[in-house]
Order: C-alpha cells, then structure tokens, then sequence
C-alpha cells in the first residue's frame, strides 16, 4: 500500500501566505497621495484601495486604470494595479504593469518584489530568484524576500540555497519566524533528514497548536519512524482544524498499520468524499476493503483505474479477485 504523503507545502501554498507582505506594501504607499497631474486621481486611487482592503479586486481593477488614465507615471498607480492582477490571478499581466514601473523606477524595492512573486507563480524561477535578490540587495532586512527566495531555490532543486536563505529569513524575523522554520523543516522532510526535521515541528505545533500543517508533517514523519499512534494523533488533531483529503489518507494508512482496519477505511472514504478524484485514496479504499473482504473494493479500483491508475484492478484481475 502507498506510504503517507507529506502535506510539505511547496511554493504555491507558502508564496500564497506571503501576499500578505504584498498587501503590506501596497497600503504602506497607502494613502494615495495627491496627483501631481491629476487631482482626481487622487479620489480613484483611496476607493480603489478601500475596495483592495475588502478584497474586491475586480471592482478595484478599472479605478487604478482609471487613476493610471490621469496620471501614467504614477508608481503608486502602477503598482496597485499590479498587486491587483496578482490578487486576480493574471500573474503575466501583473509583471507587465510592474515592467512599466521598474523602467521609470529602478530602486523600487516593491516592484521587483512583487515581479518576483508573479514569475515564481509562473514558475519562472531563476527570474524569480533575480528579481529576490534584486530586492534584498536594495534592502537587505526584507525577511519575505529572503524567505521566498529560499521557496524559488527549493523549487529549482538547490536545497542547500533554500536551507540558507530560510535560515537567513527566520534571523530577521525575530521572536516568531513560523514561515522560514516550517519551509526549512519542509525542506529537510524532503531531503528524508527526519530527526532533523522533528525537532523544528515540534517547535512550531509550540507557537501555532492548532497549525494542521504542521500536525500533518510530524504525523507524517511520526509514520516514517513506525510511531503508527503517535502519528494518528497528530493527524488527528490537524483534521480537528481542516477536513483536507491528505490528511485524511495519511491517517487512514496510520490506522491500518495499527490493525484498525475498518476505521481507516472511513477515512478513505472521507478522502474521496473530499475530492472525488483523489486517485490515490480510492485506490487505498479499494485495496483495504478488499482486505476486508468487501467485494465492493473491486469498483474503488475500477474508479481508481477510470482516474489514471490501472495497475491495482488489472493485478486483482490477473489473481482472480476481481472480475
């Protein structure tokens, strides 16, 4: 039966909690000021970013084209108007208007943090990682920045890099560092470094009991060491905070290696329940409940088989015990 997969957070979840620092920056410009060509400028740029507050982005989207109509140069302007389309999800447009930005600006530190974060989305990750390190070196206690970077060189595979540059990032962010010390642990996971990784989780369930993330990745790592009930409680109380089909697949194998066969069937079941097209959970349905003696484990496998994965049914097939 597959082993639990680690919930370790690659790029996209963590460079999603680091729009924050986007946000940041854009209502650190905030007040929108005055335009010095446009005054009415001015009045589009404060309701567009009371709209960006309560995340109504479509809404703010025409108001910055509205105030960038008035006044083309205005940084402030452009750089609203790109953090927008990034909200948005156009992340090439976004490094477009943030191109314009750059060209009459070339110190400004949140232009080419926020085309660092568009390129790393577009998983153009050596453009990320300049654009990183452009940003660091204009200022230098940008702990975002460095974490992020470290995300791009995880993403490339340079996992030494990543390991630095998160460490770098926790230093700057003094008493309560969780992003930089979960990806290094992340990192460390992947690289099977276990007892190395632990220690880092079990700090971090200290500053944040109820992160699942976190309960998740030591539950994971509680597995790999055969600490099949210590994991299971782990799991357990990460579900207790989000229902999320990984989770649940990796408790289900925690219980069947503890004998408890029938309940980690239920978790399968909660699995697929999740995401219909969890290939990997109704696989596990299928081949426990066919442990069991349930017959019906053969038409988990033939779901499994319609998503992708063919190899379990043609094998039970192959044996016999499935038709």
């Amino acid at each position: 039966m597959p082993i639990a997969r680690p919930r370790a957070l690659p790029a996209f979840a963590v460079f999603a909690a680091t729009v924050w620092i986007v946000a940041a920056l854009l209502s650190g410009c905030g007040a929108h000021g005055a335009s010095k060509t446009d005054p009415g400028a001015a009045n589009d740029m404060a309701i567009a970013g009371q709209l960006y507050a309560e995340k109504r982005y479509p809404e703010a989207l025409p108001l910055y084209d509205r105030a960038l109509a008035k006044d083309p140069k205005s940084a402030k302007a452009l750089l609203g108007r790109a953090v927008v389309l990034y909200k948005l999800g156009r992340y090439a447009d976004s490094i477009k208007t943030l191109n314009v930005l750059l060209s009459q600006d070339k110190t400004h530190t949140a232009g080419y943090y926020n085309r660092g974060l568009a390129k790393a989305r577009l998983e153009k990750y050596r453009e990320a990682a300049a654009d990183f390190e452009i940003t660091l070196a204009l200022k230098p206690d940008f702990a975002q920045a460095e974490n992020n970077l470290g995300l791009v060189y995880f993403s490339l595979d340079e996992t030494d890099n990543a390991l630095t540059h998160f460490d770098r990032a926790a230093s700057l962010m003094g008493d309560a560092p969780f992003e930089p010390l979960f990806n290094k642990a992340a990192v460390l996971q992947a690289r099977l470094e276990y007892e190395k990784a632990l220690p880092i989780y079990d700090y971090l369930v200290t500053m944040r009991p109820n992160d699942a993330n976190s309960l998740n990745n030591r539950g994971y790592i509680r597995l790999m060491r055969g600490e099949d009930a210590e994991a299971v409680a782990d799991f357990s109380r990460a579900l207790a905070v989000a229902e999320d089909k990984e989770i649940y697949f990796n408790r289900a194998i925690a219980l069947g290696r503890l004998g408890r066969n029938k309940e980690a069937v239920d978790d399968y079941r909660r699995a697929v329940a999740v995401d219909p097209k969890f290939v990997k959970g109704w696989k596990n349905l299928g081949l426990m409940r066919l442990r069991l003696e349930d017959a019906a484990g053969c038409d988990d496998l033939v779901r499994a088989c319609e998503l992708g994965s063919c190899q379990s049914i043609e094998e039970c097939r192959r044996q016999g015990t499935c038709p």
